[in-house]
Order: C-alpha cells, then structure tokens, then sequence
C-alpha cells in the first residue's frame, strides 16, 4: 500500500527529457600564445579545451563531475593536471 501512496508525488515531479538543457556553454579567451574554450553545462566546468599558436590542441577534463579537474600529486608533492591529445579522428 505504500507504493501506492507515493504516487501523486511522482506525478508532481517534472520527467520531461529538454535537449536545451544539455547543451554546454562554452567561453572562448584568447591570449597571446594560446586560445583556450571552457566548456560549461548549467554553470559546471567539466572541460577545457587549450590550442597552443604551435602544436595540436589538448584538453583537461573533469572524470569525476566534482567540478574540478583531476590533478596528480608527484613525487615532489606538486600538484599538476594531466593533459589529453587526440589521436585519431576520422
């Protein structure tokens, strides 16, 4: 019976799938030796993409959706952020 009471709360709640909502924001900076995009979804950073004026382009990427961007400790205790290339694209 209490599977059946918790129904009118479910039909309050709003399951409508919005592609809108899904779509990232993406703030472009400029500099002098590098262009870098972040990209955001409702305000979250969960990417950033860095083209350098030389070399291909690469990114850091959040794995975790904690908002921050996964960091390595090294032996030194230095904290630094591992950079992504990409490969291959067809």
């Amino acid at each position: 019976m209490t599977g059946f009471l918790a129904l009118p709360a479910l039909a309050e709640l709003d399951l409508e799938y919005r592609e809108e909502t899904l779509e990232p924001e993406v703030q472009l900076k400029a500099y002098e030796n590098r262009t870098v995009e972040e990209y955001r979804i409702n305000g979250n950073l969960y990417m950033i993409k860095i083209k350098p004026k030389f070399g291909p382009a690469y990114y850091l990427v959040d794995d975790t959706g904690s908002g921050e961007l996964d960091l390595r400790r090294t032996a030194s205790g230095r904290d630094i952020v591992i950079p992504r290339w990409t490969l291959l694209t067809w």
